[in-house]
């Protein structure tokens, strides 16, 4: 069954009234996963972490040294060192089998464990041995002075880091040093990605007449890998109604998106937007936007088994389905993805030319910037949306209002930088 919102099949819609549909209806509910902490970096913690033991679970020494009866050193000084008997030694892992008494000490080793009767420790540099068995000290301490007391780092039982936080590198490691192997995290979207078109082929095939190599694929993974987002790209489907609705029907189960390019528009080879019509309880958001480029752009719901999924068609020209991508998609999926994010950069530039502007259709022109004595001027891209080299080498772009025919050479703009 296809629900139409508000009969949007085949209408183009303005740039307002596209945003403010999928603000209201494109929104990912994720579900929650346990990951190895390994993998956690970046992810968003789904409950409280807290802490089953203490950190360190024992008492242990902060520095090389001496592990000593504070009071047995209070009379030390260099003039006249206080001489204690040496009754053994103690590396970092190895666990006290002596305990220290009236006038005796035993040499420790940093994050070495405080043996019992010890309350102190004498740094090495104040000390020197004697005899074999005996050191001077040069030095008085105090009880607790280098020593790291139990549940100092952390304290059993309470909570080191609170649900909805995104995990980082030192998060990872306060993790490891409860001994949590695993966190609940929310889902990542799962995304499948396809190309589409009986001309699309890949790059392990022979370029024949007719034929193009798949750019958008390519363009198009890289762009979602960066919003943090999972993708599989699913292959090229063919204009071939039974293949694509198999593959779509497989993908839908599998996946919270899909997106496609190509087969957008109301040729007579574009059977895409037919198919997604058939594929069970849909509600057709968006089928045409009023920008350039990228007007045969399509964006669906669909319930399956209690589950909210999407389906977005791209334009199948490169630079439109890029730009569409990042216009309406790219900040939606770091979300999704609680992927942080960067605030685009804007500038002033000066037009080098007159730039003319189809009246009732936002459009999206790439630019140059130069600079020539301290001015910034933009030099608009001269080829078009079926070109890729529309965006290679470009700075960035700036919107050509709906009502506007031309903007003159020397009007300033705000140019959006490319990141």
């Amino acid at each position: 069954m296809i629900r139409m919102a508000d009969k949007k099949y085949y209408q183009a819609l303005d740039i307002n009234e596209v945003r403010k549909l999928l603000d209201q209806n494109f929104n990912f509910k994720p579900r929650n996963e346990y990951t190895k902490i390994l993998k956690a970096n970046g992810r968003k913690l789904a409950e409280d972490v807290i802490a089953p033991i203490n950190v360190p679970h024992f008492d242990r020494s902060m520095r090389d040294g001496f592990a000593v009866m504070a009071k047995d050193t209070y009379a030390a000084n260099e003039e006249n060192p206080v001489v204690l008997d040496v009754i053994g030694n103690l590396l970092a892992g190895e666990l006290p089998e002596k305990e220290i008494k009236d006038n005796q000490c035993i040499q420790i080793a940093t994050g070495a464990p405080i043996p019992e009767g010890a309350d102190a420790i004498v740094m090495v540099e104040y000390t020197n041995m004697k005899s074999e068995n005996q050191v001077e000290i040069f030095k008085s301490t105090v009880p607790g002075q280098y020593i790291i007391k139990k549940g100092n780092d952390i304290k059993k039982d309470t909570t080191i880091i609170n649900k909805n936080e995104t995990l980082n590198s030192r998060d990872i490691g306060a993790l490891a040093a409860i001994g949590k192997k695993r966190v609940l995290v929310y889902k990542l979207p799962k995304i499948h990605l396809y190309s589409t078109g009986n001309e699309i082929i890949s790059l392990d095939e022979e370029l024949v007449p007719g034929k193009v190599y798949d750019i958008n694929s390519h363009t198009l993974l890289i762009s979602i890998k960066n919003t943090g987002a999972l993708v599989d790209f699913k292959g090229i489907l063919p204009d071939n109604i039974e293949i694509a609705k198999n593959s779509l029907k497989e993908s839908i189960k599998e996946s919270d998106l899909i997106i496609l390019s190509g087969g957008t528009s109301k040729g007579i080879g574009d059977i895409f937007p037919s198919i997604i019509k058939e594929m069970g309880d849909i509600r057709l958001l968006i089928h045409g936007l009023r920008v350039k480029p990228g007007k045969p752009t399509l964006f669906a719901t669909l319930q399956v088994e209690n589950e909210l999924k999407f389906v977005v068609m791209l334009p199948g020209y490169p630079t439109s389905a890029l730009t569409i991508f990042n216009v309406f998609l790219s900040k939606r999926l770091m979300n999704w993805s609680n992927t942080p994010i960067k605030e685009q950069k804007i500038i002033r530039a000066k037009l080098n030319e007159r730039v003319y502007s189809e009246v009732g259709r936002r459009e999206f022109k790439t630019v140059l910037i130069k600079e020539e004595e301290n001015e910034k001027y933009a030099i608009p891209t001269k080829t078009g949306s079926d070109a890729i080299t529309t965006l290679m080498g470009m700075d960035g772009y700036f919107e050509i209002h709906e009502q506007t025919r031309f903007l003159d050479e020397g009007e300033e703009i705000l140019v959006t930088l490319f990141d």
